[in-house]
């Protein structure tokens, strides 16, 4: 079975800048990794900021696969443009908002009472907005003819 897999212009840019993006990713996995192994002088994390910077991390990761997966499957949708942009930049705006929440708050002197709070939660709405129009677009009847 031969798949072809046509994607229209504005989902290709997408997809490349979310593949571009990935190098941050590694950035961040190189950054923990020196911090592990104590190579990171004058870099101080509580035991809270810890935990939220390899979460943050693995957030990142996830959600930007997450997000390629997504986009490859928007353009099989029949729902209106507007809700293609969504599904094309919502899970991968959610990877930048889950993460960087996350990694803000590791920073923080105090977490808990930090700006950077709410950023993860808007994150996460976005990322089921996004995934729920999808779902909905996927299973939508596409009108005859099509």
């Amino acid at each position: 079975m031969v798949m072809n897999l046509q994607l229209t212009r504005p989902t290709r840019w997408v997809l490349a800048l979310t593949l571009i993006s990935l190098p941050s990713v590694e950035f961040g996995g190189w950054f923990l990794l020196n911090y592990a192994t104590g190579a990171t002088p004058g870099v101080t994390l509580t035991e809270v900021g810890h935990d939220l910077a390899r979460g943050g991390h693995g957030h990142a990761g996830l959600f930007l696969i997450l997000a390629m997966i997504s986009l490859m499957l928007t353009d099989s949708t029949c729902l209106h443009e507007s809700w293609k942009w969504l599904m094309r930049v919502g899970p991968g705006a959610a990877s930048l908002l889950v993460s960087g929440g996350m990694f803000g708050m590791a920073f923080a002197t105090d977490p808990a009472t930090s700006g950077f709070k709410l950023m993860p939660l808007v994150g996460a709405f976005v990322l089921a907005a996004s995934l729920i129009a999808l779902g909905v677009g996927l299973i939508w009847p596409r009108p005859e003819g099509e």
